[in-house]
C-alpha cells in the first residue's frame, strides 16, 4: 500500500507541497522527487512505515523511497496557512484528500502567467520571518528560481536581482541531487541551469562543470557558442524528459576542458575523459550506480553514431546490441541538432542501426547481412 493511501486510512491530512503541487497543476507526471506535507508528527509517520530515512535537511523531516520515487516528507503541527518558501510560487499546495489547491503565498496569478517578478524580492524577504535569517538564504532563493525556470519554463523578470552565491552555504548533497533531478526531468533544464551558472551556484557547488563555460568551440563547427552554451542548446532538442538522457547531455562534453589537442583533434579523447569526470561528479552527488554507469556509457560512446556509416559492423556490433543504443542515438541527435550541421548524420546512423537489427533478427544472415548458408558452404 502506498504512503498516501496509508495516511488517508489513518485520517492524517496530507498535501502535495511546492514543486509537487506545481507538477500536478502543470500535469508533469514523471517527477521522481515528491514533496509531501503531513499534519502530524514523526511518531505518527513512524507508525505507518519502518523504511523511513532522515536526511538531516531543515525543511525535510523524513524520506521514503517508493516505486522509484523519493518521497520527501515534512511534519506540520497545523494545516499549511503561511508562506514557508522564499518565492511564493513554491508555497503552493494541493490537498490530497479534496484535490483542491491552497495558495498561502497568493501566487496563483504568477503561476498562471508562469512568471517570477524579482522586483519585489526585498518584500519577499521582509515577510519571511525567521527564513530571512536562514544560513542558506541565497542558495534557497537561487535554487527556487532555477526550479521554476527549468522545470516549468517560468520567465524570471530582472534576473540580475538574484543574489550572488560567493561561497557554499549548508546545502546538502541530498538537496543538490534532488535539485539536479528536478531540472533534468523538467521542461526547460537549460533555463534552470543558466540561472545556476549566472548566480555563481555552479562555481560554488559543482565546480567540475564551470570550465565548460570558459572553453571556446571552433566557430566552424559550433557557432552556437562555447561548450556550456552548446550543452544548454542540446536540451532544446530533447523529445523526452528522461533523466539519464538529460544527464548525459549535460555532461557529454565535460571532458573537453580537460583534454588536449593531438593529431589535429583539438579535444582528443574528450569522450573517455568526460565519462571519467561524469562518474566522479554523479558519485559525489550520491546517484545510484546504475544511473552513473548508464550516463557514463552514453558519454563514452556519444561520438560513435556519427561514424557508424564508415565503420565495419564487427567494430560496433557490441555497442549496437546494448539496450542503451537507442538512447545513444537520441543523445547524438540532440548534440548534432544544436550545431549548424543539421540532422543528416543522425538519419544515416538510424539507417545503419535499423539494418543491423533486421540482420540480427534474420536467422539466415549474420549481423553484417551476409547469407549464413553461403558462408557455411564456402
Amino acid at each position: 500500500m502506498r504512503l498516501t493511501e496509508r495516511l488517508r486510512d489513518r485520517g492524517i491530512r496530507h498535501y502535495l507541497a511546492g514543486s509537487s503541487a506545481l507538477d500536478h497543476y502543470f500535469k508533469l507526471n514523471n517527477g521522481r522527487t515528491v514533496y509531501i506535507d503531513i499534519v502530524g508528527s514523526l511518531v505518527d509517520l513512524a507508525k505507518i512505515s519502518d523504511d523511513l530515512e532522515y536526511p538531516g535537511v531543515d525543511h525535510i523531516d523524513a524520506v521514503l523511497h517508493e516505486a522509484g520515487n523519493t518521497l520527501c516528507i515534512r511534519c506540520l503541527d497545523r494545516d499549511p496557512d503561511r508562506k514557508d518558501t522564499f518565492l511564493p510560487h513554491l508555497s503552493f499546495r494541493m490537498d490530497a484528500q479534496t484535490r483542491h489547491y491552497l495558495d498561502p503565498g497568493n501566487a496563483y496569478e504568477l503561476i498562471r502567467r508562469k512568471s517570477v517578478d524579482l522586483t519585489d524580492i526585498a518584500l519577499f524577504l521582509t515577510n519571511q520571518g525567521e527564513l530571512r535569517h536562514s544560513t542558506t538564504r541565497n542558495t534557497r532563493i537561487v535554487t527556487e528560481a532555477a526550479v521554476l525556470a527549468g522545470r516549468y519554463g517560468f520567465t524570471i523578470s530582472n534576473p540580475e536581482l538574484l543574489p550572488r552565491i560567493e561561497k557554499p552555504e549548508p546545502y546538502t548533497v541530498f538537496e543538490q541531487r534532488t535539485l539536479l533531478m528536478q531540472l533534468a526531468t523538467g521542461m526547460h533544464p537549460d533555463r534552470g541551469l543558466a540561472v545556476l551558472m549566472e548566480s555563481g551556484f555552479i562555481q560554488a557547488y559543482w565546480p567540475m562543470l564551470l570550465p565548460m563555460n570558459d572553453t571556446e568551440h571552433s566557430k566552424e563547427y559550433h557557432p552556437e557558442g562555447n561548450v556550456w552554451e552548446h550543452v544548454l542548446e542540446t536540451f532544446v532538442h530533447r523529445k523526452s524528459r528522461d533523466a539519464v538522457i538529460t544527464l548525459a547531455l549535460l555532461l557529454h562534453d565535460c571532458g573537453k576542458p580537460y583534454s588536449t589537442a593531438e593529431d589535429g583533434n583539438r579535444f582528443h579523447r574528450h569522450a573517455e575523459i568526460g565519462a571519467h569526470h561524469a562518474r566522479r561528479f554523479l558519485r559525489g552527488l550520491g546517484f545510484p550506480d546504475t544511473v552513473i554507469e548508464d550516463v557514463a556509457w552514453l558519454i563514452r560512446w556519444h561520438m560513435i553514431p556519427g561514424a557508424l556509416p564508415k565503420l565495419p559492423v564487427f567494430r560496433t556490433r557490441a555497442l549496437m546490441r546494448s539496450p542503451l543504443f537507442p538512447a545513444l542515438l537520441e543523445v547524438y541527435r540532440c548534440d548534432l541538432s544544436s550545431t549548424w550541421r543539421g540532422p543528416d548524420g543522425y538519419y544515416l546512423a538510424c539507417k545503419v542501426y535499423r539494418q543491423f537489427l533486421r540482420n540480427e533478427s534474420n536467422p539466415f544472415r549474420d549481423s553484417e547481412g551476409k547469407k549464413l548458408l553461403q558462408l557455411y558452404v564456402d
